[in-house]
């Protein structure tokens, strides 16, 4: 189950990877790559190089591509350095989204911003790591404080799941990526 469990996650990660790359034009840099890098990332970034709540347990992986370590809100490039941006499931987690977002949109040509949607951080799992709900209409970004109705504490470190528990999430978890994957209800997608 569990070998069943890991293909249908890869395979999830896949998928995003195959879209991404049919909006990839150019040079391309990968804010807040953690764990799951874009697989056609020229370049990527990341606070931290280190295992961190914020990933979940997880270590950064680089593919040895150029990795340079920094903060989000000063991204050291210069203005539409790069042709496309990919920021995936890191500004909830800024201490400021409104100047991330507009460092992203600085430095890149385009881009690709996926968060948590309103339904997740609210009513189903938030993370306690997240500090923002960020939602979208008419091109405009708002943004919000969590008020979490239920939370799942061991989401925030892989280590520190029980065994039971973490078959019970991947169960879990693969229902939610197929419902979000299949009617984009858990994340929010932005694009610049």
């Amino acid at each position: 189950m569990m070998k069943l469990l890991d293909k249908f996650e890869r395979t999830i990660i896949l998928r995003h990877n195959l879209q991404m790359m049919r909006l990839i034009h150019g040079l391309c840099l990968d804010v807040g790559s953690g764990a799951n890098p874009l697989m056609a990332a020229h370049v990527l970034c990341d606070l931290f190089p280190r295992n961190s709540k914020h990933r979940g347990g997880y270590s950064l992986l680089t593919y040895n591509k150029p990795f340079v370590q920094c903060d989000i809100h000063f991204l050291p490039f210069k203005d539409k350095a790069f042709d496309f941006v990919h920021c995936c499931h890191v500004l909830e987690h800024s201490e400021d989204p409104k100047k991330a977002y507009s460092e992203l949109q600085r430095v890149g040509k385009s881009g690709y911003v996926e968060t948590p949607s309103l339904l997740q951080e609210n009513f189903l799992y938030g993370l306690i790591a997240h500090k923002w709900i960020i939602s979208g209409k008419d091109n405009q970004l708002y943004f919000q404080t969590p008020r979490r109705r239920f939370s799942l504490p061991h989401t925030e470190n892989v280590a520190q799941r029980s065994r039971s528990w973490s078959f019970t999430y991947r169960i879990l978890n693969v229902f939610y990526r197929f419902l979000d994957e299949n009617f984009h209800v858990f994340r929010n997608r932005f694009y610049f």
